[in-house]
């Protein structure tokens, strides 16, 4: 019995409420309980949140802000949510930014919340609290760690890659927010950046690619979830290369971890023009299909091909070789 436009304003209403809700959930995750009693009160000034809280804390927000279950309303309550002139001078008057748009946007409504707690879980301070905090616990095997952090996220945030489910507009949105951060920390890290947290980003971003090369040709996905893909995959592969790119190398992609032995056969033409096209010195072959295209081709050419065990006379003799293949 309530008039649509109160309706509207109470459906807002609850999203203001959640964000601010959301605010001491994230504060359990990497926090520091500090207290200020007397001298000889037995309680420490310092005592990281239990890890069991942290791990509630990020429950919640991984089976609530980012699960692929939550925000799911019927389109016909949606779209009987009017824009009324009150709302037009109520947001006028605040100096609030007035919607151009009459309808509510739930995918930008939903966003604004989930962009709030990345940018307060994948913070710097949040890493390095989450990493110091094991040092000040009786028994670091049971500490909450980063690592557990990072991978609840992608976990939560990329689920559909498991799945298989469609991924709808809302969700790719928060996928893209994600990737933006795994890309800013690993192209632009901060100088208050734990390396451990640099270095755990980059595992994570390889695993990521991984499972988008696999999942990114599903035909049940519609052509804006594979472009999404698509898209995220390049993005990733190219901030995954950016350091050897700086430092002056060029890195090409081949299905080298392929066992198939057509695949083999079809990488060793490409090698080989390769090796050739570049006047290659030296190829370093550091995994097992390699190592055989390397015992199949090694008497053709004056091409030095060395295994991994060789690795450390590679690096010392690479200052007299102009051009040097890694194959992994």
């Amino acid at each position: 019995g309530e008039p649509d436009a109160g309706l509207r304003r109470s459906f807002l209403a609850g999203f203001t409420q959640l964000a601010r809700g959301l605010v001491p959930a994230t504060k359990y995750i990497g926090g520091i309980v500090q207290v200020r009693d007397r001298a000889g009160s037995g309680r420490l000034p310092y005592t990281p949140v239990p890890a069991s809280q942290q791990r509630e804390a990020l429950k919640i927000l991984s089976e609530g802000m980012f699960s692929v279950e939550s925000f799911k309303f019927k389109p016909e309550f949606l779209a009987s949510l009017p824009y009324s002139r009150l709302d037009y001078y109520d947001e006028m008057s605040q100096g609030e930014n007035v919607s151009l748009h009459p309808m509510i946007s739930l995918p930008a409504t939903v966003l604004s919340m989930q962009r709030q707690v990345l940018d307060q879980v994948m913070s710097d301070v949040v890493a390095q609290r989450v990493i110091e905090s094991q040092t000040l616990v009786t028994d670091p095997k049971r500490a909450f760690t980063l690592a557990e952090l990072y991978d609840t996220l992608q976990g939560a945030i990329w689920s559909e890659l498991k799945t298989g489910r469609e991924i709808t507009p809302m969700r790719r949105n928060l996928q893209r927010e994600h990737l933006r951060r795994m890309v800013d920390m690993l192209l632009r890290p901060s100088a208050n950046m734990p390396a451990d947290a640099r270095s755990l980003i980059r595992m994570d971003a390889q695993s990521l690619a991984a499972a988008i090369r696999k999942a990114k040709s599903r035909p049940a996905y519609s052509k804006e979830t594979r472009a999404h893909l698509a898209e995220s995959l390049d993005t990733l592969e190219q901030a995954l290369k950016a350091p050897l790119q700086r430092a002056g190398a060029e890195h090409i992609v081949l299905p080298l971890a392929s066992k198939n032995p057509l695949v083999i056969l079809r990488n060793i033409g490409r090698l080989r023009r390769l090796i050739r096209s570049r006047d290659v010195d030296i190829v370093h072959a550091r995994s097992r299909a390699p190592a055989w295209f390397k015992v199949k081709r090694r008497s053709r050419w004056s091409t030095a091909i060395t295994p991994s065990t060789m690795l450390a006379s590679t690096a010392s003799c690479s200052w007299r070789c102009r051009t040097m293949v890694a194959m992994r």
